[in-house]
């Protein structure tokens, strides 16, 4: 993720703006255009920086009512990002490219369509879970600010309009981002807002904390009543530990016995007296405000520790089964690399969290779709006759080390398994080959459909004999386990749903290969068995214990 090296990239590319505002040379609009490069290379997102850059004049024109003055002065500014748009437009249109390819792992997001309510009503929901992570009080305050204070003070007005327009912009790309493809708030990807709100605080306490009436009563009744929009019993389930962390201390509340639907009557009496504390607190007192702040943010992150620590004690244990997290370094020579097989089968969690702790796990290959996450790889293809992997322009390729999962058997021996995941460390004899395939089988599971088949590569015939079973709790038929070889038969096995059987297949090499097409009956639907008691709803045939294979 790259959240942790655009967040402080995002707060220098803030106050970079802001000291545009202020005194625009030429040096530092240069400046600002550069960090935003860095800040897009970075993180995509940075989109809304630069969108924000190009408006925030226009902002502090209004705040100052001077809006001719101010969109004027930032006239280099403005030149340099036509030049760039220009430039961008001419390299993609001669690359063959849309500009939405730019945008990396992102790319998919500029090909979409957006509805215009649904991405209002996600602005509103993040703009209230911001409210409810800074405790209220502090977005009242800020409005207030800006309401009083502005045009009094170059610089204050100068902060004001970028802070306006960076919460604008990167609040209404979250919110069309998660209107379409999240569908829930992405407090992950506006956080870098909250010292934004902070500082106003300080610096609407720096002016005497003034409070007209009028606009006080105003400020604290919408900070207020914000966090009562949230749809509380959509957010707080598992993605929340990962994408709304200050949703986190309320679900200890449903942990001790409260509905979820009573959760709003507890947030917004809490954001009443929060908003109360604004309109309340003697000014000489003021100071408390960002205090209280601080040990609300202090309470909080208790529960949010515990929350995530166990999520990723469980992230752990999805990805890696062995006991030693460097169990593969341990199994290789110290600066042996060992490449990776992501065969599209089963989960990625084991991909990612080898590759995190292991620092022999490098060159990362796929023969399916690509592995999700962003990882550099490459794209192999495997020979139909030999088995043979092959790379981008035909060669095979040729790691010393590899780390797959079960269901691809390399020509080599294994260093090490996983077996809770299904994962082994091989070391090759030679180019990456392919030794045989199941196909049929539910990812991470013996569980069959109602066809599988069996290939064996470089193959001259043998006995493949194949380990069955049944489930009592499901069936209560027997089950026939047919075996093809080019369509005639060549083995059929029945048993009963408690009992264990063997299938053994003489094979036949048809052009280097031998292939076994094997038909379960009957097939059934857990749910459909069980009544709904059991809710898996995949269409099974029966368990395929384990291959073995003779050779002739």
């Amino acid at each position: 993720m790259t959240e942790n090296a655009f967040y402080p990239l995002f707060l220098v590319v803030v106050l970079v703006l802001v000291l545009v505002l202020e005194r625009p040379t030429f040096t530092r609009q240069l400046m600002l255009a550069g960090l935003l490069g860095v800040a897009f290379l970075t993180r995509p997102q940075a989109v809304a920086l630069a969108a924000a850059a190009l408006t925030a004049p226009l902002v502090q024109g209004l705040l100052g009512r001077r809006v001719r003055g101010a969109v004027a002065a930032q006239r280099t500014l403005y030149a340099t990002a036509a030049l760039v748009l220009v430039a961008v437009l001419a390299v993609q249109f001669a690359r063959g490219q849309s500009l939405s390819s730019l945008l990396g792992a992102y790319e998919v997001v500029g090909g979409r369509g957006y509805e215009i309510g649904a991405v209002a009503r996600y602005f509103l929901y993040h703009a209230a879970e911001l409210d409810l992570y800074l405790g209220v009080a502090p977005v009242a305050a800020a409005a207030l600010l800006v309401v009083v204070a502005r045009n009094t003070d170059a610089r204050l007005d100068a902060y004001l309009a970028a802070a306006i327009s960076v919460s604008f912009w990167l609040l209404l790309l979250v919110a069309a981002f998660a209107s379409r493809f999240a569908e829930r708030i992405q407090e992950r990807n506006v956080f870098y807002l909250v010292p934004l709100v902070l500082i106003a605080l300080l610096a609407w306490i720096e002016r005497g904390a003034p409070r007209p009436p009028r606009a006080t009563g105003a400020a604290a009744l919408v900070a207020a009543a914000l966090p009562g929009v949230l749809p509380f019993p959509r957010l707080i389930d598992f993605p929340a530990i990962s994408e709304t962390l200050m949703l986190l201390p309320l679900w200890r509340l449903l942990d001790s016995g409260m509905p979820v639907d009573a959760l709003s009557a507890v947030v917004v009496p809490a954001a009443i007296a929060a908003a109360g504390l604004l309109i309340f607190l003697p000014r000489r007192l003021a100071l408390a405000l960002p205090l209280l702040v601080l040990v609300y943010f202090v309470v909080a992150l208790r529960p949010i520790e515990q929350r995530v620590t166990r999520a990723s004690q469980g992230s752990l244990s999805s990805g890696i089964g062995n006991s030693q997290r460097d169990w593969i370094d341990r199994a290789v020579p110290a600066g042996a690399e060992v490449a990776v097989l992501w065969t599209g089968d089963g989960d990625a969690y084991p991909v990612w969290q080898n590759e995190f702790f292991n620092r022999s796990v490098g060159t990362i290959y796929h023969i399916a779709a690509p592995l999700l996450g962003g990882l550099p790889q490459t794209r192999l293809a495997v020979d139909a006759q030999a088995g043979i992997v092959r790379g981008p322009v035909g060669r095979p390729v040729r790691p010393r080390y590899l780390l797959v999962d079960d269901t691809f058997t390399p020509a080599g021996r294994v260093l090490a398994r996983d077996e809770v995941h299904g994962f082994a460390l091989y070391e090759l004899e030679g180019p990456l080959r392919s030794t045989w395939k199941v196909t049929g089988l539910y990812p991470d599971d013996t569980w069959s459909g109602a066809d599988v088949t069996y290939t064996r590569y470089d193959c001259a015939g043998g006995i493949l004999r194949v380990h069955l079973r049944s489930d009592p709790s499901l069936f209560t038929e027997p089950k026939t386990v047919t075996a093809r070889i080019q369509g005639e038969v060549a083995g059929r096995v029945t048993f009963g749903p408690a009992e264990e059987s063997e299938l053994a297949v003489a094979l036949v090499a048809h052009e280097g290969r031998c292939v076994v097409e094997f038909s379960v009956s009957p097939t059934g639907v857990p749910a459909e068995l069980t009544h709904g008691a059991n809710p898996d709803t995949r269409v099974l045939g029966a368990h395929f214990e384990r291959f073995d294979y003779r050779k002739p």
